[in-house]
Protein backbone atom coordinates (compact mmCIF):
# COMPACT_ATOMS: atom_id res chain seq x y z
CA UNK A 1 0.00 0.00 0.00
CA UNK A 2 3.20 2.42 0.72
CA UNK A 3 4.39 1.81 -3.04
CA UNK A 4 1.15 2.86 -4.66
CA UNK A 5 0.79 5.81 -2.29
CA UNK A 6 4.36 6.76 -2.95
CA UNK A 7 3.31 6.43 -7.02
CA UNK A 8 -0.01 8.68 -6.29
CA UNK A 9 2.04 11.62 -4.30
CA UNK A 10 4.34 11.70 -7.38
CA UNK A 11 1.76 11.44 -9.73
CA UNK A 12 -0.26 14.34 -8.41
CA UNK A 13 3.43 16.42 -7.82
CA UNK A 14 3.87 15.32 -11.22
CA UNK A 15 0.44 17.21 -12.35
CA UNK A 16 0.79 19.83 -9.62
CA UNK A 17 4.07 21.45 -11.55
CA UNK A 18 2.84 20.83 -14.92
CA UNK A 19 0.24 23.06 -13.64
CA UNK A 20 2.16 25.61 -12.04
CA UNK A 21 4.39 25.46 -15.06
CA UNK A 22 1.43 26.35 -17.42
CA UNK A 23 0.40 28.91 -15.01
CA UNK A 24 3.49 30.50 -15.10
CA UNK A 25 3.59 30.23 -19.02
CA UNK A 26 0.19 32.17 -19.83
CA UNK A 27 1.00 34.75 -16.83
CA UNK A 28 4.23 35.62 -18.97
CA UNK A 29 2.21 35.46 -22.21
CA UNK A 30 -0.53 37.83 -20.72
CA UNK A 31 2.53 39.83 -19.08
CA UNK A 32 4.26 40.71 -22.78
CA UNK A 33 0.99 40.75 -24.48
CA UNK A 34 0.12 43.38 -22.37
CA UNK A 35 3.43 45.18 -22.56
CA UNK A 36 3.28 45.12 -26.26
CA UNK A 37 -0.41 46.97 -26.37
CA UNK A 38 0.77 49.33 -24.19
CA UNK A 39 3.62 49.94 -26.53
CA UNK A 40 1.28 50.42 -29.11
CA UNK A 41 -2.00 51.95 -27.68
CA UNK A 42 -2.02 55.23 -29.49
CA UNK A 43 -1.75 53.36 -32.90
CA UNK A 44 -5.25 52.53 -34.78
CA UNK A 45 -5.87 49.99 -36.93
CA UNK A 46 -4.82 50.45 -40.55
CA UNK A 47 -7.71 52.03 -42.84
CA UNK A 48 -8.24 51.77 -46.64
CA UNK A 49 -5.50 53.60 -48.12
CA UNK A 50 -5.08 55.60 -51.68
CA UNK A 51 -3.86 52.97 -54.84
CA UNK A 52 -0.89 55.94 -54.90
CA UNK A 53 0.36 59.43 -53.21
CA UNK A 54 -0.26 61.22 -56.37
CA UNK A 55 -3.16 64.19 -56.20
CA UNK A 56 -5.65 65.04 -58.79
CA UNK A 57 -6.22 68.62 -57.97
CA UNK A 58 -10.12 68.26 -58.55
CA UNK A 59 -10.68 65.15 -56.83
CA UNK A 60 -7.36 64.51 -54.00
CA UNK A 61 -6.41 60.85 -53.51
CA UNK A 62 -7.73 58.19 -55.00
CA UNK A 63 -9.05 56.11 -52.33
CA UNK A 64 -12.44 53.42 -51.99
CA UNK A 65 -14.82 55.28 -49.38
CA UNK A 66 -14.52 53.62 -45.64
CA UNK A 67 -17.55 52.04 -45.65
CA UNK A 68 -16.57 49.59 -48.60
CA UNK A 69 -14.18 47.92 -46.16
CA UNK A 70 -15.03 44.91 -44.66
CA UNK A 71 -13.67 44.12 -41.72
CA UNK A 72 -16.00 45.39 -39.01
CA UNK A 73 -14.31 47.23 -35.89
CA UNK A 74 -14.63 44.23 -33.90
CA UNK A 75 -13.25 42.50 -36.72
CA UNK A 76 -10.21 44.13 -36.47
CA UNK A 77 -9.40 43.95 -33.09
CA UNK A 78 -9.82 40.62 -33.16
CA UNK A 79 -7.48 39.93 -36.49
CA UNK A 80 -5.38 42.65 -35.56
CA UNK A 81 -4.90 41.43 -31.70
CA UNK A 82 -2.63 38.38 -32.78
CA UNK A 83 0.41 41.28 -33.72
CA UNK A 84 1.11 41.22 -29.94
CA UNK A 85 1.37 37.45 -29.73
CA UNK A 86 4.62 36.35 -28.67
CA UNK A 87 4.36 33.23 -31.19
CA UNK A 88 2.18 33.07 -34.44
CA UNK A 89 1.47 30.02 -36.04
CA UNK A 90 0.25 28.52 -39.19
CA UNK A 91 -2.25 27.43 -37.37
CA UNK A 92 -3.82 31.02 -36.14
CA UNK A 93 -3.68 32.48 -39.70
CA UNK A 94 -4.63 29.40 -41.64
CA UNK A 95 -8.43 29.90 -41.93
CA UNK A 96 -8.32 34.18 -41.78
CA UNK A 97 -9.93 35.29 -45.03
CA UNK A 98 -7.50 36.88 -47.82
CA UNK A 99 -8.49 40.39 -46.93
CA UNK A 100 -8.37 39.56 -42.92
CA UNK A 101 -4.65 38.05 -44.40
CA UNK A 102 -3.52 40.94 -45.75
CA UNK A 103 -4.95 43.30 -43.26
CA UNK A 104 -2.86 41.55 -40.40
CA UNK A 105 0.22 41.59 -42.57
CA UNK A 106 -0.06 45.30 -43.32
CA UNK A 107 -0.86 45.60 -39.27
CA UNK A 108 2.46 43.66 -37.98
CA UNK A 109 4.72 45.87 -40.44
CA UNK A 110 3.21 49.17 -39.35
CA UNK A 111 2.88 48.53 -35.89
CA UNK A 112 6.63 47.40 -35.66
CA UNK A 113 7.61 50.15 -37.17
CA UNK A 114 6.32 52.13 -34.46
CA UNK A 115 7.78 49.93 -31.71
CA UNK A 116 9.18 46.65 -31.81
CA UNK A 117 7.05 43.48 -31.40
CA UNK A 118 7.91 40.15 -30.27
CA UNK A 119 9.69 37.63 -32.71
CA UNK A 120 8.67 39.99 -35.54
CA UNK A 121 11.01 38.08 -38.22
CA UNK A 122 9.71 34.81 -37.67
CA UNK A 123 6.11 35.36 -36.94
CA UNK A 124 5.75 37.48 -40.04
CA UNK A 125 7.47 34.69 -41.71
CA UNK A 126 4.71 32.66 -40.78
CA UNK A 127 1.78 34.97 -42.13
CA UNK A 128 4.18 35.79 -45.36
CA UNK A 129 4.38 32.54 -46.25
CA UNK A 130 0.47 32.11 -45.78
CA UNK A 131 -0.12 34.39 -48.57
CA UNK A 132 2.92 32.83 -50.80
CA UNK A 133 0.94 29.92 -50.33
CA UNK A 134 -2.46 30.87 -51.27
CA UNK A 135 -0.79 32.79 -54.17
CA UNK A 136 0.93 29.70 -55.62
CA UNK A 137 -2.59 27.67 -55.29
CA UNK A 138 -4.35 30.53 -57.02
CA UNK A 139 -5.96 29.21 -60.88
CA UNK A 140 -6.47 32.59 -61.72
CA UNK A 141 -5.60 36.42 -61.48
CA UNK A 142 -6.50 39.94 -62.58
CA UNK A 143 -4.41 42.15 -63.80
CA UNK A 144 -4.20 45.70 -64.79
CA UNK A 145 -3.34 46.54 -68.00
CA UNK A 146 -2.29 49.57 -69.41
CA UNK A 147 -4.66 50.34 -72.68
CA UNK A 148 -1.79 52.40 -73.93
CA UNK A 149 1.07 50.16 -74.18
CA UNK A 150 -1.05 47.07 -73.86
CA UNK A 151 1.22 45.61 -70.93
CA UNK A 152 0.91 45.13 -67.17
CA UNK A 153 0.45 48.63 -65.72
CA UNK A 154 3.50 49.48 -63.00
CA UNK A 155 3.16 52.26 -60.83
CA UNK A 156 6.50 53.02 -58.55
CA UNK A 157 8.01 49.85 -59.91
CA UNK A 158 5.27 47.15 -59.01
CA UNK A 159 2.28 45.76 -61.20
CA UNK A 160 -0.73 45.14 -59.42
CA UNK A 161 -2.58 41.51 -59.40
CA UNK A 162 -5.83 40.65 -57.83
CA UNK A 163 -7.78 37.62 -57.17
CA UNK A 164 -11.23 38.57 -58.13
CA UNK A 165 -12.19 40.62 -61.22
CA UNK A 166 -14.51 43.25 -59.17
CA UNK A 167 -11.44 44.57 -56.68
CA UNK A 168 -9.58 44.76 -60.06
CA UNK A 169 -12.53 46.70 -61.66
CA UNK A 170 -12.34 49.22 -58.57
CA UNK A 171 -9.04 50.05 -58.72
CA UNK A 172 -9.18 50.87 -62.63
CA UNK A 173 -11.98 53.10 -61.74
CA UNK A 174 -9.89 54.65 -59.01
CA UNK A 175 -6.41 54.72 -62.00
CA UNK A 176 -9.05 56.63 -64.18
CA UNK A 177 -9.67 59.71 -62.06
CA UNK A 178 -5.61 60.00 -62.45
CA UNK A 179 -6.25 59.64 -66.35
CA UNK A 180 -4.93 56.08 -66.32
CA UNK A 181 -6.59 53.96 -69.01
CA UNK A 182 -6.55 50.66 -67.26
CA UNK A 183 -8.32 47.18 -67.77
CA UNK A 184 -8.19 44.28 -65.66
CA UNK A 185 -7.78 41.13 -67.94
CA UNK A 186 -7.31 37.61 -66.56
CA UNK A 187 -4.06 35.24 -65.70
CA UNK A 188 -3.40 32.04 -65.53
CA UNK A 189 -1.70 31.34 -62.00
CA UNK A 190 0.54 28.37 -61.86
CA UNK A 191 -2.90 26.34 -60.44
CA UNK A 192 -4.55 26.60 -63.57
CA UNK A 193 -6.16 23.19 -64.98
CA UNK A 194 -4.22 22.30 -68.43
CA UNK A 195 -6.16 22.45 -71.98
CA UNK A 196 -7.58 19.97 -73.85
CA UNK A 197 -4.20 18.62 -75.02
CA UNK A 198 -2.54 18.30 -71.55
CA UNK A 199 -1.04 21.93 -71.41
CA UNK A 200 -0.88 23.84 -68.77
CA UNK A 201 -0.93 27.57 -69.77
CA UNK A 202 2.14 30.24 -69.67
CA UNK A 203 1.62 31.17 -65.76
CA UNK A 204 1.13 34.89 -64.48
CA UNK A 205 4.66 35.12 -62.89
CA UNK A 206 6.44 32.73 -65.49
CA UNK A 207 5.28 35.60 -67.72
CA UNK A 208 6.44 38.49 -65.56
CA UNK A 209 10.07 37.42 -65.83
CA UNK A 210 10.23 37.69 -69.53
CA UNK A 211 8.60 41.61 -69.73
CA UNK A 212 10.96 42.50 -66.51
CA UNK A 213 7.89 43.10 -63.95
CA UNK A 214 9.98 41.56 -60.67
CA UNK A 215 7.89 43.32 -58.14
CA UNK A 216 3.85 42.55 -57.43
CA UNK A 217 1.39 44.13 -55.46
CA UNK A 218 -1.54 41.53 -54.14
CA UNK A 219 -4.50 43.66 -53.73
CA UNK A 220 -8.07 43.00 -53.12
CA UNK A 221 -9.19 46.79 -53.60
CA UNK A 222 -8.85 47.11 -49.14
CA UNK A 223 -5.21 45.96 -48.32
CA UNK A 224 -2.03 44.77 -49.65
CA UNK A 225 1.08 43.37 -49.72
CA UNK A 226 4.14 43.43 -51.79
CA UNK A 227 5.68 40.25 -52.96
CA UNK A 228 9.16 39.50 -55.13
CA UNK A 229 8.32 37.71 -58.23
CA UNK A 230 11.30 35.05 -57.61
CA UNK A 231 9.29 34.20 -54.83
CA UNK A 232 6.98 32.74 -56.93
CA UNK A 233 8.58 31.83 -60.29
CA UNK A 234 12.42 30.98 -60.55
CA UNK A 235 13.76 32.08 -63.51
CA UNK A 236 14.36 29.67 -66.37
CA UNK A 237 17.94 28.69 -65.32
CA UNK A 238 16.74 24.75 -65.49
CA UNK A 239 18.76 23.72 -68.59
CA UNK A 240 22.54 22.94 -67.25
CA UNK A 241 23.34 23.83 -70.94
CA UNK A 242 22.95 27.73 -70.89
CA UNK A 243 22.17 27.43 -75.71
CA UNK A 244 18.84 25.51 -73.78
CA UNK A 245 17.45 28.17 -71.49
CA UNK A 246 14.98 30.52 -73.92
CA UNK A 247 16.36 33.70 -74.59
CA UNK A 248 15.04 36.76 -72.99
CA UNK A 249 15.90 40.55 -72.07
CA UNK A 250 12.97 40.87 -69.43
CA UNK A 251 14.99 44.19 -67.90
CA UNK A 252 15.09 46.03 -71.73
CA UNK A 253 11.72 44.54 -72.18
CA UNK A 254 10.41 46.67 -68.78
CA UNK A 255 12.48 50.07 -69.51
CA UNK A 256 10.93 50.54 -72.61
CA UNK A 257 7.08 49.69 -71.08
CA UNK A 258 8.14 51.90 -68.50
CA UNK A 259 9.20 54.60 -70.97
CA UNK A 260 6.22 54.23 -73.06
CA UNK A 261 3.76 54.03 -70.20
CA UNK A 262 4.94 57.64 -69.04
CA UNK A 263 4.98 59.23 -71.87
CA UNK A 264 1.96 57.86 -73.40
CA UNK A 265 0.15 59.32 -70.31
CA UNK A 266 -1.44 62.61 -71.24
CA UNK A 267 -0.75 64.31 -68.17
CA UNK A 268 1.36 67.46 -67.30
CA UNK A 269 3.45 67.51 -63.60
CA UNK A 270 6.39 69.02 -62.25
CA UNK A 271 9.76 67.43 -63.51
CA UNK A 272 7.95 65.58 -66.55
CA UNK A 273 10.56 66.65 -68.66
CA UNK A 274 13.47 64.38 -66.15
CA UNK A 275 11.44 62.09 -65.72
CA UNK A 276 10.86 60.66 -69.15
CA UNK A 277 14.90 61.69 -70.04
CA UNK A 278 15.66 59.40 -67.25
CA UNK A 279 13.49 56.35 -68.21
CA UNK A 280 14.57 57.12 -72.21
CA UNK A 281 18.05 56.71 -70.65
CA UNK A 282 17.38 53.98 -69.10
CA UNK A 283 16.61 52.35 -72.23
CA UNK A 284 19.77 53.50 -73.87
CA UNK A 285 21.86 51.93 -71.55
CA UNK A 286 20.01 48.38 -71.95
CA UNK A 287 19.79 48.37 -75.81
CA UNK A 288 23.60 47.99 -76.74
CA UNK A 289 23.82 45.70 -73.85
CA UNK A 290 20.78 43.10 -74.62
CA UNK A 291 20.75 39.95 -76.51
CA UNK A 292 17.78 40.03 -79.88
CA UNK A 293 15.56 37.32 -81.17
CA UNK A 294 16.16 37.59 -85.03
CA UNK A 295 14.06 35.51 -87.36
CA UNK A 296 15.93 33.90 -89.59
CA UNK A 297 15.40 31.30 -92.76
CA UNK A 298 18.29 28.96 -94.20
CA UNK A 299 17.60 28.22 -97.86
CA UNK A 300 19.68 26.16 -100.15
CA UNK A 301 21.47 29.29 -102.71
CA UNK A 302 21.20 27.45 -105.75
CA UNK A 303 23.44 30.13 -107.34
CA UNK A 304 26.36 28.97 -105.05
CA UNK A 305 28.34 26.51 -106.01
CA UNK A 306 28.44 22.90 -104.45
CA UNK A 307 30.95 22.58 -101.72
CA UNK A 308 32.14 19.03 -100.39
CA UNK A 309 32.17 19.16 -96.75
CA UNK A 310 34.41 17.42 -94.25
CA UNK A 311 32.87 13.59 -94.85
CA UNK A 312 33.65 14.15 -98.60
CA UNK A 313 30.07 14.49 -99.68
CA UNK A 314 28.67 17.63 -101.63
CA UNK A 315 26.44 19.93 -100.34
CA UNK A 316 24.64 22.71 -101.48
CA UNK A 317 25.53 26.30 -100.42
CA UNK A 318 22.87 27.62 -97.84
CA UNK A 319 22.26 31.59 -97.05
CA UNK A 320 20.07 33.63 -94.64
CA UNK A 321 17.05 35.57 -95.17
CA UNK A 322 15.67 37.86 -92.85
CA UNK A 323 12.46 39.19 -93.07
CA UNK A 324 11.87 43.48 -93.30
CA UNK A 325 9.35 45.92 -92.28
CA UNK A 326 8.86 48.30 -94.68
CA UNK A 327 8.15 52.44 -93.16
CA UNK A 328 8.70 55.99 -94.09
CA UNK A 329 11.28 57.86 -93.46
CA UNK A 330 11.79 61.61 -94.26
CA UNK A 331 14.89 63.11 -96.01
CA UNK A 332 16.72 65.76 -95.09
CA UNK A 333 14.70 67.85 -98.19
CA UNK A 334 11.56 67.36 -96.89
CA UNK A 335 10.50 64.34 -98.98
CA UNK A 336 9.74 60.61 -98.07
CA UNK A 337 11.37 57.45 -99.10
CA UNK A 338 10.61 53.55 -98.13
CA UNK A 339 13.45 52.52 -95.55
CA UNK A 340 13.19 48.90 -94.52
CA UNK A 341 13.98 47.86 -90.74
CA UNK A 342 15.35 44.55 -89.72
CA UNK A 343 12.19 43.56 -86.59
CA UNK A 344 14.02 42.09 -83.86
CA UNK A 345 12.96 40.85 -80.31
CA UNK A 346 13.08 40.88 -76.63
CA UNK A 347 12.18 37.14 -76.54
CA UNK A 348 10.26 34.55 -78.08
CA UNK A 349 6.72 35.84 -76.52
CA UNK A 350 7.47 38.77 -78.78
CA UNK A 351 8.82 36.60 -81.42
CA UNK A 352 5.82 34.41 -81.53
CA UNK A 353 3.25 37.89 -82.16
CA UNK A 354 4.90 38.21 -85.58
CA UNK A 355 5.78 34.82 -86.68
CA UNK A 356 3.31 32.30 -84.55
CA UNK A 357 3.47 29.42 -87.46
CA UNK A 358 5.93 30.77 -90.54
CA UNK A 359 8.91 29.36 -91.40
CA UNK A 360 11.37 32.03 -89.75
CA UNK A 361 13.13 30.82 -87.04
CA UNK A 362 14.30 32.32 -83.94
CA UNK A 363 18.04 33.02 -83.86
CA UNK A 364 19.95 34.92 -81.01
CA UNK A 365 22.07 37.55 -81.73
CA UNK A 366 24.18 40.16 -79.56
CA UNK A 367 23.68 43.63 -80.13
CA UNK A 368 27.15 44.22 -82.44
CA UNK A 369 26.32 41.01 -84.24
CA UNK A 370 22.90 42.21 -84.59
CA UNK A 371 24.21 45.32 -85.69
CA UNK A 372 25.84 43.80 -88.52
CA UNK A 373 22.72 42.87 -90.07
CA UNK A 374 21.23 46.77 -90.49
CA UNK A 375 24.07 48.26 -92.45
CA UNK A 376 22.50 47.91 -95.53
CA UNK A 377 19.25 49.18 -93.62
CA UNK A 378 17.25 51.75 -92.22
CA UNK A 379 17.78 50.57 -88.36
CA UNK A 380 15.93 47.88 -86.32
CA UNK A 381 12.60 48.06 -84.90
CA UNK A 382 12.31 46.14 -80.80
CA UNK A 383 9.39 44.44 -80.17
CA UNK A 384 7.02 45.97 -83.66
CA UNK A 385 3.38 44.43 -81.90
CA UNK A 386 4.84 45.12 -78.95
CA UNK A 387 6.38 48.27 -77.69
CA UNK A 388 7.80 49.29 -81.27
CA UNK A 389 10.62 51.19 -80.64
CA UNK A 390 12.30 52.18 -83.28
CA UNK A 391 16.31 52.85 -83.63
CA UNK A 392 17.95 54.33 -86.56
CA UNK A 393 20.85 52.92 -88.08
CA UNK A 394 23.00 55.78 -87.09
CA UNK A 395 21.45 55.90 -83.82
CA UNK A 396 22.34 51.89 -83.61
CA UNK A 397 25.74 52.39 -84.22
CA UNK A 398 26.00 55.82 -81.82
CA UNK A 399 24.59 53.59 -79.20
CA UNK A 400 27.37 51.13 -79.56
CA UNK A 401 29.89 53.25 -80.06
CA UNK A 402 29.24 54.70 -76.25
CA UNK A 403 29.31 52.13 -74.54
CA UNK A 404 32.05 51.60 -76.13
CA UNK A 405 33.71 54.95 -74.84
CA UNK A 406 31.94 54.56 -71.43
CA UNK A 407 33.57 51.46 -70.69
CA UNK A 408 36.85 53.79 -71.28
CA UNK A 409 35.60 56.90 -69.63
CA UNK A 410 32.84 55.61 -67.31
CA UNK A 411 32.02 59.38 -66.06
CA UNK A 412 31.02 60.02 -69.71
CA UNK A 413 27.79 61.98 -70.62
CA UNK A 414 24.89 60.01 -71.81
CA UNK A 415 23.23 60.88 -74.89
CA UNK A 416 20.02 60.53 -76.17
CA UNK A 417 19.39 58.76 -79.30
CA UNK A 418 16.54 56.26 -79.06
CA UNK A 419 13.15 57.31 -81.28
CA UNK A 420 9.61 56.12 -80.48
CA UNK A 421 6.82 56.34 -83.06
CA UNK A 422 4.49 58.99 -82.19
CA UNK A 423 6.13 60.08 -78.98
CA UNK A 424 8.56 63.16 -79.57
CA UNK A 425 7.18 65.53 -76.63
CA UNK A 426 8.13 68.34 -78.85
CA UNK A 427 6.19 67.21 -81.91
CA UNK A 428 3.10 65.48 -79.40
CA UNK A 429 3.22 67.60 -76.68
CA UNK A 430 1.14 65.78 -74.01
CA UNK A 431 -2.23 66.71 -73.26
CA UNK A 432 -3.85 67.87 -69.37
Amino acid sequence: MGLFGDKKRKQQQEEQAAAELEERKKKEHDEAVEESRKAHQNLPWPKLIPINTLRNKDTGLAVLPEEDDPLTAERKEEVGSLVFEPEITAENVQNLTDTELMFLIDTHEIYNHQSALPNYESNHRVMYNELLARVHKTKQFFVLYDSKTRYPYVDGGFAFIYFDAEHAKKAAELYAKQFRRLVPQARPGENADPNEQGIRPLALFDYFYYVGVERVIIDNGYYRVGIRREEISAPPTFAADPRQIPPASPALSYAMTDFLQEIRWGVKYEKREEVLKRKQERMNVLIPTSKYVVPMLLKDDDNAPVQVGPDGQEHKARRMEFPMIMLKARKNDGTEEDQRFLPVFTDLFEFSKNFPKQEYKPAVFEYSKMLGLVKPLGGFIINPRGQNVIVPEKRGEELLLRLQQKAQNPGQQATTVTQVPGTDPAKNPPKA
